[in-house]
């Protein structure tokens, strides 16, 4: 195989095995960049399962092809790093809102992570607990407008219209919610069909710290598959979670987040760029 379909190399700080290794209290984050050479999206496509070439052929324009295609190319690579196998191999399973995830690996890790991809960016994460990850480009003002009831809820639109802020500030702190709220919609199971307006966010975020929600309404139970062990656990309580935002490591036109469980405090950052990786 082409050298370039290799996973990246991460250089040093430190031991690489060791530093691919999922800890229990850390989340890596990967950016990648998605319009790549055709030479390396013709190695990338290699990896991709039957159905997931199949998929990309669906989309309906060249440019959605072509990014998908690296997406998913890139993903493998990511988890190949960290089980320790050829990435064309690896068996992708999705729970039934479409969240793609892992059996535990041979030795008896188990290895969660998440995608989500905008534009020409994609961000991937990877814990050793569940995890949820959104990216989202700057929409046009007036669309994000139009999606706010979608994403806010009752309380936090009331606050939304009684604020002074600027337009400008204001579509932003919307597009921060939105990208919060999907985080953990999708670290919860559910996904956006479970309503980002049933969740809600303290009024002001930091942008540099975890936060956890304020708010997640226990109707959001009904969108999981459960057998009871979700309600006992507290899956759904807002003190389960935490989310931080990732404007280190996205350009300044987009938005992005992750959520994972209370007790993933460390945040480390892996950069792919041009098949190459470095802390």
């Amino acid at each position: 195989m082409n050298d370039r379909c290799q996973a990246p190399e991460e250089h040093p700080q430190g031991d690489t095995a060791a530093r691919l290794d999922v800890s229990p209290g850390r989340v890596d984050i990967w950016p990648v960049a998605l319009d790549v050479p055709d030479a390396e999206l013709a190695c990338l496509a290699q990896l991709l399962s039957p159905a997931e070439r199949a998929r990309s052929d669906r989309l309906v324009t060249d440019q959605l092809r072509r990014r998908w295609t690296a997406c998913r190319g890139r993903l493998r690579q990511i988890l190949g790093r960290y089980l320790n196998t050829d990435p064309a191999t690896i068996g992708l399973k999705y729970q039934p809102r479409g969240k793609p995830y892992l059996q535990p690996t041979a030795h008896g890790a188990q290895l969660h992570f998440n995608v989500s991809h905008s534009g020409d960016r994609a961000v991937v994460a990877c814990a050793a607990r569940p995890v949820g990850v959104d990216l989202e480009l700057q929409p046009p003002a007036g669309l994000l407008v139009e999606l706010e009831r979608q994403i806010l809820s009752p309380r936090e639109l009331l606050e939304r219209q009684r604020s002074a802020s600027s337009d400008e500030d204001s579509n932003h702190a919307l597009l921060t919610a939105w990208v919060c709220k999907e985080a953990l919609a999708k670290a919860l199971g559910v996904g956006i069909g479970g309503g980002l307006h049933a969740v809600e966010l303290p009024s002001r975020i930091r942008q540099d710290a975890w936060f956890r929600p304020t708010r997640i309404d226990p109707a959001i139970l009904l969108q999981i598959d459960d057998d009871g062990t979700c309600g006992r656990t507290g899956w759904c309580d807002a003190s389960f979670w935490q989310i931080r935002l990732l404007g280190n490591v996205i350009p300044n036109r987009a938005a992005a987040a992750v959520a994972v469980p209370v007790g993933i405090d460390e945040m480390r950052l892996v950069s792919i760029w041009d098949g190459a990786a470095r802390a």
